[in-house]
């Protein structure tokens, strides 16, 4: 038996476009998932001729910084925009304590002074770190700031997604589900 390993691009993908999210901001239906990439140079070809608008990063990853240069050097060298690019990347538990401060580190670490969405990164663990309805608040926070254009979570079953939007005044726009092939 013979598997194909051909790669597609974003415009061979049989999907919707983008959608239009809750808040009004558009998100790419497709896009470049980065974890276990450690080096801007597997990023260039794909920012820049592939096609990926959607660039999807955590500080978790360990890669934000790899990615915030691979932006760069494709608006340099390739002719791309920020506006070419949808960034999204997530709080880690770790930085539950302060989530403007991990916010900030990650703006730097990416190069840019926003990002398009920032989510709550697994929900594991909300005991023992920050109860739910104390970190939304400050994830909201940080849309009334500017620096990141939509919030969501990613992962979250019904009975967590329920609860938080019974406080929430500013609802998940996503709920990033991890579906590999």
């Amino acid at each position: 038996m013979t598997v194909s390993r051909r790669c597609f691009s974003a415009e061979e993908v049989p999907l919707e476009r983008e959608y239009v999210l809750n808040n009004g901001t558009i998100i790419p239906s497709v896009g470049l998932g980065t974890a276990g990439i450690m080096k801007k140079e597997p990023l260039i070809p794909a920012f820049a001729e592939a096609g990926y608008k959607l660039v999807d990063t955590a500080s978790w990853n360990k890669n934000e910084g790899a990615v915030g240069d691979a932006m760069e050097v494709a608006m340099q060298q390739h002719g791309k925009k920020r506006d070419d690019f949808y960034v999204m990347t997530k709080l880690w538990h770790t930085d539950y304590k302060d989530v403007e401060g991990a916010m900030k580190k990650s703006l730097q670490k990416l190069k840019v002074d926003q990002v398009d969405m920032f989510l709550v990164h697994w929900p594991a663990s909300y005991a023992s770190k920050k109860p739910l309805h104390v970190l939304w608040p400050e994830m909201e926070a940080l849309v009334e700031k500017g620096l990141t254009k939509s919030i969501g979570v990613s992962s979250f079953n019904t009975q967590l997604l329920w609860d938080l939007l019974s406080y929430a005044k500013i609802p998940p726009a996503v709920n990033q589900i991890e579906l590999n092939p």
